[in-house]
Formats: structure tokens, C-alpha cells, sequence
């Protein structure tokens, strides 16, 4: 609200800074534009306004705007007058230091030129004096002012604004009912007969706000409460349309959400970054996906090799399992073969076997890291640490 009161008044005294400042110009004597005209008035004055409205953004500058967007519900009334004394103030500040500016011009001006000339300045007034025409400008305005301030009065009293034609008594400045207008028929409203009357059931909106989709708030709210995923990769997922629709179908073919979460906040996310793709490049199937992530649950292949792979799937949708079959990826599970790669590590290691037994458990990790180089990442990390707890415990 402060910062609107301030945006009011220094608006306002900006645009009569522009404004009262050009007419001084071209009125008052000894100045550089003194007799330049209206039209040089009025283009600089266009300017001055254009100037605020760039600075200021959306204000009124102007009582009569701040009631217009205060009746059409564009400013809540409760500003209407704050903005109303800001806007006097700020053009009271701007008429000041223009007088300031030009005191001088106003004062070799005195006697020269003619005096209304001078006052207009600062005012506008009717330079053809035609007093009924001016009255019944005056009247309009009193009779608008008198209907708002008694529908607001009504308003705050809890009455309701009847619907009613009213006549203006300028006299007494208050307007009288002449007749009511509660029902459309006092304007002879009718059918048009060669229109089908459409009815609306409530099956009907009941069916279409069925087929609405769901918004982005509502899907959020759901991803956290049927699967639990974090805030920050509900956001990711469902800023996307793409990745959204992804997640959604491989939740549908069965996968668990979590796991495809990971995947589209991990791999998915990176290849992008890397490959300097959009969301919405993505052309792999989700069916895809799903099976390579079935196959890292029933064992066939590990996460090392699973990353491999969904790479061959992100670049050219390849079926998982047959591109693990060809390249041969697939998870050794023979314990002999495994037994026997991993009996010769350990003999060929005897300083790590020591360290292990001295109770520097990282040891155990290098014993697994040259597990799975040897059998080129394709060991079931499971059965290879059990097989090297039982050789060196």
C-alpha cells in the first residue's frame, strides 16, 4: 500500500511537472518556447504522461482514474481515497516547484500578459463561458457523485441496491425512484424461436469436470502422499509435461515409483544436461525403462551395467533385454566362475588379505572393485561380497 502512495504521488507531480511545466513555457514571456503553440503544449505533455506511466507502471495520476478503477473492481475502494490525497499532494508538490522554477517568468509576465491566461496555468476552465452548458456538466457530475455516495452508504448499512430507475433533483442534490427494474421482462425480454434451447444437466458437468486434468498443484499433492517422493523432485517431474507423462506411464506398466523417480532425477536429468536436449526431446519408450528396471530387480543385470544400458535406450530405444543379450551384459551368477576369479585376487592381494584381518575394513572394497573389473562389471555385487566374506573371515 506505501509503496502505491508513493508511486501516486510522485507520479502525479511528475506528469504536472510536464505538464504546468510546458505551459509555462509557452505562456509566460521571456521564456525559450513562449508562443510555441498548442500542439507543442500538448505533444510534450503526451510525453510527460508517457514518461510517468513507463516509470511508475500501473497508477492513476489522476482522482477521476482512481474512481473509475475503483467501480470497475480494478483497486479495492478502500485506496480510492489514500490514492486521492497522494495524487493532490504529489500535484500540489509539482505546481510548487514549478512556480519555484518559473517565478521570475511569472513575475516580468505581470502586466504583459493577460491574466486568465496565467491563471489557466495552474487550472481548466471553460474558456467559452456558456453558463447552461457548463451547468449541466456540473449537474452530471453532482448527480454521479450523489447515486455512488448513497449505494455506498446502503452498502455499509447492509441494505441491498435495488435495481430501480432514479430521477436527480439538483435542488436538493438527491435522486428519487421513478420505477423498478427487478425482472427482466420490464425490457420485454422473449425466446428467440429459432434457437434450440440447450438444457444443462448436472450429469452433464459432472462428466465434463471428469474429463478435466489434473493441475499441477493437485498432482503434486498426490505425488507426496500416494508415493512419497520429495518436494524437490515432485517439482522437477511435474514442471515438465514430458517427464510427467513418462513418470505416469511406467507407474501404470508397474514400476515403483521411487525407482523411476531416481531415474528420471539422475541419468535422465544428466544425459540431458549433457546432451543439451529439452524435457521434451525425449523419444524412448517408458515400456523400455520399466524392463530394464525389472531386470535390475530379478538380478540380470546390476546398476553398473543398467546405466550402460539405459544410455543405448535414452539414444535409440533400444528393447533392453535384447541389447543385454547381444553385448553380453548380462549378470554372472555362477558361483564356481565367480569363486574361482575371486580365489585369485585374493592370492594375488595377500597385503589387502592382511589389512582386511587387521581390521581396516576398506580392504573389502578394493577386493570387490577387482571383482567386478575382472568380470567387466557384469558379478552380482551380492554374491560377490559373500563369497569374500567367507574366504577371509
Amino acid at each position: 500500500m506505501l509503496h502505491s502512495l508513493i508511486a501516486e504521488f510522485l507520479g502525479t507531480a511528475l506528469m504536472i511537472l510536464f505538464g504546468v511545466g510546458v505551459h509555462c513555457d509557452e505562456v509566460l514571456t521571456k521564456t525559450k518556447y513562449h508562443g510555441s503553440g498548442h500542439i507543442f503544449a500538448i505533444t510534450t505533455w503526451a510525453f510527460g504522461i508517457s514518461v510517468t506511466l513507463f516509470i511508475f507502471g500501473g497508477v492513476c495520476i489522476n482522482p477521476a482514474m482512481a474512481l473509475c478503477q475503483a467501480i470497475l473492481g480494478m483497486i479495492p475502494w478502500s485506496n480510492f481515497i489514500p490514492y486521492c490525497i497522494a495524487e493532490f499532494l504529489g500535484a500540489l508538490f509539482g505546481s510548487l516547484v514549478v512556480y519555484v522554477m518559473y517565478a521570475d517568468h511569472f513575475k516580468a509576465s505581470e502586466g504583459k500578459i493577460d491574466p486568465i491566461a496565467i491563471r489557466n496555468i495552474f487550472s481548466t476552465n471553460p474558456n467559452c463561458r456558456n453558463l447552461p452548458r457548463n451547468f449541466f456538466v456540473e449537474t452530471i457530475a453532482r448527480a454521479i457523485e450523489g447515486e455512488m455516495e448513497r449505494q455506498i452508504d446502503l452498502i455499509e448499512d447492509g441494505k441491498k441496491v435495488v435495481q430501480e430507475t432514479r430521477r436527480w433533483d439538483d435542488d436538493k442534490e438527491y435522486s428519487y425512484p421513478m420505477r423498478s427494474k427487478e425482472d427482466a421482462q420490464d425490457y420485454r425480454y422473449f425466446p428467440e424461436p429459432d434457437l434450440t434451447p440447450i438444457v444443462i444437466s448436472d450429469e452433464w458437468l459432472d462428466e465434463i469436470r471428469s474429463r478435466q486434468p489434473e493441475f499441477r498443484d493437485e498432482k503434486q499433492a498426490r505425488y507426496k502422499e500416494q508415493f512419497g517422493l520429495p518436494e524437490y523432485d515432485i517439482n522437477i517431474i511435474t514442471e515438465d509435461k514430458t517427464l510427467t507423462d513418462l513418470f505416469e506411464s511406467c507407474i501404470e506398466l508397474g514400476a515403483a515409483a521411487k525407482e523411476v523417480s531416481n531415474w528420471i532425477m539422475g541419468d535422465i536429468m544428466r544425459l540431458l544436461k549433457e546432451k543439451e536436449m529439452e524435457a521434451s526431446d525425449i523419444h524412448f519408450s517408458p515400456a523400455n525403462l520399466v524392463k530394464m528396471i525389472q531386470m535390475i530387480e530379478s538380478g540380470a543385470i546390476n546398476r553398473k551395467v543398467a546405466k550402460k544400458v539405459f544410455e543405448a535406450i535414452f539414444d535409440e530405444d533400444v528393447d533392453p533385454e535384447v541389447y543385454v543379450e547381444e553385448n553380453g551384459l548380462k549378470t554372472v551368477n555362477d558361483e564356481g566362475a565367480l569363486r574361482k576369479v575371486i580365489e585369485e585376487i585374493v592370492a594375488n592381494n595377500p597385503k589387502s588379505v592382511e589389512d582386511y584381518k587387521a581390521g581396516k575394513k576398506k580392504a573389502m572394497g578394493f577386493f570387490v572393485g577387482q571383482t567386478m573389473r575382472a568380470m567387466k562389471g557384469k558379478a552380482d555385487p551380492a554374491m560377490v561380497n559373500q563369497i569374500l566374506k567367507e574366504m577371509l573371515d
